[in-house]
């Protein structure tokens, strides 16, 4: 998870600070040409916005290269709960615990061959997302199966894995939760969506050029239905 912190001096003291915060935001996307802020908020000096996050909802968008999304997301449930995730992440030395508990992991369709993993966890390992992901394409081409996926999370001894780690294209942070914070988004629900869509139409359009198939043009609603898998998405 990445993250920017910035700590300002108040200009404006006499203000309140949902004023204060408007007033910054304002600034902030001024100075931005690539990137749009649609929120700030005021937090205590010792908030850290990876270690006070208590949920997070990543997804992963990809293209279906023949695979059998049926098998897929039956062995996706495998993940479901608490495991030990030794076999499905990139070690570092300060890690000292591998365990971690996913909340959800299930496969939505958008258009034709377009498909993203919804997964949703409190905390995940370095890389592992893309390493569940990558061992779930080789359950779509047959290559693994759900016992397979059940060995690497109850045998964490295993140095020799069946597969190389998903390509980080199609891999976006869309919902977090965090403790003794609620961000109350004053945005306009309209603006955030266009904002959202934008996204995902930008993601889908690299995933494409990333792997590039032989697939059916997408529909020509495919775009205007985007804004229904956004609210999917962000539920």
């Amino acid at each position: 998870m990445n993250a920017l912190t910035i700590r300002l001096k108040i200009k404006y003291p006499h203000l309140s600070i949902s004023i204060i915060e408007k007033i910054y935001l304002k600034e902030l996307n001024k100075k931005l040409k690539n990137i749009q802020i649609i929120h700030i908020q005021c937090v205590p000096n010792n908030f850290d916005a990876r270690l006070n996050c208590i949920q997070r909802t990543y997804v992963y968008f990809f293209i279906n290269k023949n695979y059998n999304i049926a098998k897929m997301n039956e062995a996706a449930k495998i993940f479901l709960g608490e495991h030990d995730f030794s076999n499905f992440c990139k070690k570092r030395k300060n890690n000292t615990s591998f365990i971690r508990t996913i909340h959800k992991f299930e496969i939505k369709n958008i258009d034709q061959n377009f498909y993203y993993f919804k997964i949703k966890g409190t905390s995940f390992l370095y890389n592992q997302i893309r390493h569940m992901v990558a061992a779930l394409f080789l359950v779509g081409k047959g290559q693994l199966d759900e016992q397979d996926i059940k060995t690497m999370l109850e045998n964490n001894s295993i140095k020799n894995k069946n597969y190389k780690i998903a390509d980080e294209c199609g891999l976006l942070l869309y919902s977090f939760k965090f403790s003794d914070i609620n961000f109350n988004f004053n945005v306009d629900n309209k603006i955030f969506l266009n904002v959202m869509n934008k996204y995902i139409q930008t993601t889908i359009l690299v995933v494409s050029l990333c792997y590039p198939l032989k697939i059916k043009k997408p529909s020509e609603n495919f775009f205007e239905n985007i804004n229904d898998e956004t609210k999917e998405i962000l539920q």
